[in-house]
Protein backbone atom coordinates (compact mmCIF):
# COMPACT_ATOMS: atom_id res chain seq x y z
CA UNK A 1 0.00 0.00 0.00
CA UNK A 2 1.12 3.22 -0.74
CA UNK A 3 -0.11 5.65 1.72
CA UNK A 4 -0.38 8.37 -0.66
CA UNK A 5 -1.69 10.71 1.85
CA UNK A 6 1.76 10.74 3.87
CA UNK A 7 4.13 12.05 1.60
CA UNK A 8 7.67 10.73 3.32
CA UNK A 9 5.77 7.22 3.56
CA UNK A 10 5.06 7.32 -0.38
CA UNK A 11 8.05 7.55 -0.99
CA UNK A 12 9.61 5.05 0.93
CA UNK A 13 6.73 1.83 0.17
CA UNK A 14 7.63 3.13 -3.47
CA UNK A 15 11.14 3.33 -3.98
CA UNK A 16 12.76 1.49 -1.06
CA UNK A 17 10.12 -0.80 0.26
CA UNK A 18 11.53 -4.04 -2.03
CA UNK A 19 8.02 -5.51 -1.83
CA UNK A 20 4.89 -3.04 -2.35
CA UNK A 21 1.71 -5.06 -1.01
CA UNK A 22 -1.70 -5.16 -2.92
CA UNK A 23 -5.00 -5.57 -0.91
CA UNK A 24 -5.63 -9.13 0.44
CA UNK A 25 -8.22 -10.90 -2.46
CA UNK A 26 -8.29 -8.21 -5.42
CA UNK A 27 -6.27 -9.84 -7.93
CA UNK A 28 -8.32 -12.51 -7.98
CA UNK A 29 -11.35 -10.04 -7.83
CA UNK A 30 -9.91 -8.30 -10.86
CA UNK A 31 -9.33 -11.24 -12.66
CA UNK A 32 -13.19 -12.45 -11.94
CA UNK A 33 -14.40 -9.10 -12.51
CA UNK A 34 -12.51 -9.63 -16.16
CA UNK A 35 -13.98 -13.07 -16.43
CA UNK A 36 -17.92 -12.49 -16.02
CA UNK A 37 -17.93 -9.30 -17.97
CA UNK A 38 -15.49 -9.61 -20.55
CA UNK A 39 -13.63 -6.46 -19.32
CA UNK A 40 -11.26 -4.85 -20.64
CA UNK A 41 -9.13 -3.18 -17.54
CA UNK A 42 -7.57 0.38 -17.53
CA UNK A 43 -5.48 1.09 -14.41
CA UNK A 44 -5.86 4.70 -14.17
CA UNK A 45 -3.52 6.88 -12.01
CA UNK A 46 -2.87 10.40 -10.98
CA UNK A 47 0.51 9.37 -10.52
CA UNK A 48 3.26 10.60 -12.56
CA UNK A 49 4.54 8.37 -15.58
CA UNK A 50 8.04 7.94 -14.88
CA UNK A 51 5.94 5.13 -12.11
CA UNK A 52 5.00 3.18 -15.31
CA UNK A 53 7.45 0.35 -14.56
CA UNK A 54 6.97 0.16 -11.26
CA UNK A 55 3.14 -0.07 -11.81
CA UNK A 56 3.65 -2.33 -14.40
CA UNK A 57 5.91 -5.03 -12.72
CA UNK A 58 3.65 -4.88 -9.20
CA UNK A 59 0.54 -6.07 -11.48
CA UNK A 60 2.36 -8.16 -13.49
CA UNK A 61 4.07 -9.86 -10.32
CA UNK A 62 0.62 -9.91 -7.99
CA UNK A 63 -1.18 -11.63 -10.90
CA UNK A 64 -3.47 -8.74 -11.69
CA UNK A 65 -4.98 -9.14 -15.35
CA UNK A 66 -3.25 -7.35 -17.77
CA UNK A 67 -4.59 -4.04 -19.35
CA UNK A 68 -3.77 -0.20 -19.79
CA UNK A 69 -2.23 1.39 -17.36
CA UNK A 70 -2.64 5.46 -17.97
CA UNK A 71 -0.35 7.85 -15.93
CA UNK A 72 -0.14 11.48 -15.81
CA UNK A 73 2.36 12.65 -18.28
CA UNK A 74 4.48 14.80 -15.72
CA UNK A 75 7.99 16.12 -17.12
CA UNK A 76 10.44 18.65 -15.93
CA UNK A 77 11.98 19.04 -19.22
CA UNK A 78 8.81 20.77 -20.99
CA UNK A 79 7.57 23.13 -18.60
CA UNK A 80 3.76 22.80 -19.99
CA UNK A 81 2.79 19.24 -18.66
CA UNK A 82 4.86 20.05 -15.49
CA UNK A 83 2.74 23.00 -14.80
CA UNK A 84 -0.54 21.49 -15.90
CA UNK A 85 -0.15 18.38 -13.89
CA UNK A 86 0.61 20.40 -10.97
CA UNK A 87 -2.44 22.60 -12.02
CA UNK A 88 -4.78 20.16 -12.71
CA UNK A 89 -6.75 18.12 -9.54
CA UNK A 90 -6.43 14.29 -9.87
CA UNK A 91 -10.22 14.20 -9.72
CA UNK A 92 -9.87 16.46 -13.02
CA UNK A 93 -7.39 14.44 -14.69
CA UNK A 94 -9.51 11.63 -14.00
CA UNK A 95 -12.56 12.79 -14.95
CA UNK A 96 -10.82 14.12 -18.17
CA UNK A 97 -9.68 10.30 -19.18
CA UNK A 98 -12.54 8.66 -18.08
CA UNK A 99 -13.72 10.63 -20.84
CA UNK A 100 -11.19 9.91 -23.05
CA UNK A 101 -11.89 6.30 -22.59
CA UNK A 102 -15.91 6.50 -22.56
CA UNK A 103 -15.11 8.69 -26.40
CA UNK A 104 -13.26 4.95 -27.54
CA UNK A 105 -15.49 2.88 -25.94
CA UNK A 106 -19.06 4.96 -26.10
CA UNK A 107 -21.33 1.74 -25.99
CA UNK A 108 -19.69 -0.27 -23.07
CA UNK A 109 -20.43 -0.23 -19.59
CA UNK A 110 -17.82 0.99 -16.50
CA UNK A 111 -17.04 -0.57 -13.75
CA UNK A 112 -14.62 1.97 -11.61
CA UNK A 113 -13.14 0.78 -8.79
CA UNK A 114 -10.99 3.20 -6.66
CA UNK A 115 -10.26 4.81 -3.44
CA UNK A 116 -10.79 8.16 -1.57
CA UNK A 117 -7.56 9.41 -1.33
CA UNK A 118 -7.32 11.04 -4.63
CA UNK A 119 -11.48 12.04 -5.23
CA UNK A 120 -12.16 8.80 -6.97
CA UNK A 121 -15.86 8.45 -6.03
CA UNK A 122 -16.45 11.92 -6.63
CA UNK A 123 -15.18 12.26 -10.24
CA UNK A 124 -17.02 8.63 -10.93
CA UNK A 125 -19.75 10.27 -9.24
CA UNK A 126 -19.31 13.45 -11.70
CA UNK A 127 -19.23 10.89 -14.70
CA UNK A 128 -22.34 8.82 -13.67
CA UNK A 129 -24.30 12.62 -13.27
CA UNK A 130 -22.24 14.72 -15.81
CA UNK A 131 -24.28 17.92 -14.63
CA UNK A 132 -23.41 17.95 -10.79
Amino acid sequence: MSEVLREHRLLYNTFIVERPLHVEGMPAFYQQLQQLYNATIFYLSASPWQLYLFLHEFLDENKFPHGTVILREMTFREFSSLFNSWMTSPKEYKIERMRKIHSWFPNRKFICIGDSTQSDPEAYGQMYFPSS
